[in-house]
């Protein structure tokens, strides 16, 4: 047996979250942008197609208004955002689709988003519900900078310990090289220790790194 899915919100933010080590046929775990615009957000909610039989979740549709284009005290108008499985075919080449959406299939997503490209491009902009964020602008940035700042975000995405998330983050940074010779000079054996002291070196001198709480 299986959990379908879990659904959750309170982050204010069109996200999903990988549980590493889930069984095959595992649900997602999915987090829905806000109908709150408190954290400057444009209102949203998802309708939800499922089977019925199974629990399985087949696909969403998220609906938005625009709040910059809705005069006070006149009722917003709500339109269609995005839908799902239309907007990130790569979750179709993971297992989704009529056979449901499952973690295997948001984990071939995220492989697909560590690449920068145009399902990247969509899932930034609805991040927020395209209201302009720190995820949008790691699109903007240097190839490098831009890898580093993707793939920190995507080491967040996992349901990590704090310790497997600093590892996750530090190995986008770390010279093998110098994390050897710092591992020498300072005496450590543990890998970590000289990948930690080279990553952070890296992020302080990266102008444009930006970085994402976790």
């Amino acid at each position: 047996p299986w959990v379908a899915a879990q659904l959750f919100g309170h982050v204010h933010a069109d996200e999903f979250r990988l549980l590493p080590g889930s069984i095959q046929g595992a649900g997602p775990i999915l987090l829905s942008g806000a109908l709150s615009p408190v954290y400057r957000t444009f209102p949203s909610f998802r309708i939800v197609d499922y089977d019925s039989a199974t629990g399985r979740l087949l696909n969403y549709r998220v609906y938005y208004t625009n709040l910059s284009s809705t005069a006070a005290g006149s009722e917003p108008r709500w339109m269609l955002g995005y839908n799902l499985t239309g907007s990130y075919p790569s979750l179709g080449a993971g297992g989704g689709g009529s056979h449901g959406l499952t973690q295997s299939a948001y984990e071939a997503l995220a492989t697909n988003l560590q690449k920068g490209g145009t399902e990247f491009t969509t899932y930034a902009s609805w991040y927020k519900t395209l209201v302009p964020n720190d995820l949008e602008r790691c699109g903007q940035l240097n190839e490098t900078s831009k890898h580093h700042c993707i793939g920190q975000y995507i080491c967040g995405l996992h349901v990590y310990t704090q310790t497997e998330f600093n590892e996750c983050a530090e190995s986008l940074y770390a010279n093998k090289e110098c994390s050897a010779v710092l591992g020498t000079q300072l005496g450590l054996e543990s890998r970590y220790e000289p990948a930690r002291h080279d990553h952070w070196c890296k992020v302080l001198q990266t102008e444009d790194f930006v970085g994402f709480g976790v």
